[in-house]
C-alpha cells in the first residue's frame, strides 16, 4: 500500500509508467516475504532484499530484460521514500546485459519457399501470381511487405 500511495503522489511518468510501477513493486514484496523477509518500509529495503529477490527470479527462469524492469520499479519506489542506498546498476546484482542483435535466422527453408512461389505462379489467378512475385521481391531484394506491394502495384 505505501508503494501505491507514493506512486499515486509523485506524478512523475505517465500513467501507465506508474502503473506498471506499481506492478513491479508488488511483485518484489510478494518475492521477498515469500523467501521470508518481513519488510515492513521501503526506506528499509536494502541490497541484500534486492539481491535475494533477484536469485529467486533467476531460478524462475526470467530473462534479464524481465528482471531489470522488475529492478527499475522498485528503485522508483525506494527513491520516492528517500532509499538511495540501492546500488544503481544491474551488474552489480548479476544481471547481463541485453543482447540486442539475434543472429538467428527467421526466414523459411529455400525448398519451403521455392516450392509456395511455384504453386502462386501456376495458379490461374492473377492475385497469385503477385503475391509470387511479391514473395520474390521480399526474400531476394530484402525489400519489406509494404514496399514489394507498392513495387509490384506500379508494374
Amino acid at each position: 500500500m505505501q508503494a501505491i500511495r507514493g506512486i499515486k503522489q509523485t506524478k512523475s511518468g505517465s500513467a501507465k509508467t506508474r502503473h506498471n510501477h506499481i506492478k513491479e513493486a508488488r511483485r518484489f514484496v510478494m518475492t521477498i516475504r515469500e523467501l521470508g523477509y518481513g519488510v515492513k518500509r521501503w526506506k528499509n529495503v536494502t541490497n541484500i532484499h534486492i539481491q535475494k529477490a533477484v536469485n529467486k527470479w533467476k531460478e524462475d527462469g526470467l530473462q534479464a530484460a524481465t528482471i531489470k524492469e522488475y529492478l527499475s520499479g522498485v528503485r522508483t519506489v525506494c527513491r520516492i521514500y528517500d532509499n538511495d542506498r540501492i546500488k544503481p546498476g544491474n551488474t552489480q546484482f548479476g544481471i547481463p546485459n541485453r543482447v540486442f542483435v539475434d543472429n538467428r535466422d527467421k526466414s523459411i527453408p529455400q525448398d519451403v519457399f521455392q516450392k509456395a512461389v511455384t504453386e502462386l505462379k501456376q495458379s490461374n489467378n492473377s492475385d497469385d501470381k503477385r503475391v509470387a512475385a511479391q514473395l520474390q521481391l521480399q526474400r531476394y531484394l530484402g525489400l519489406r511487405v509494404e514496399e514489394a506491394v507498392r513495387w509490384c502495384a506500379i508494374v
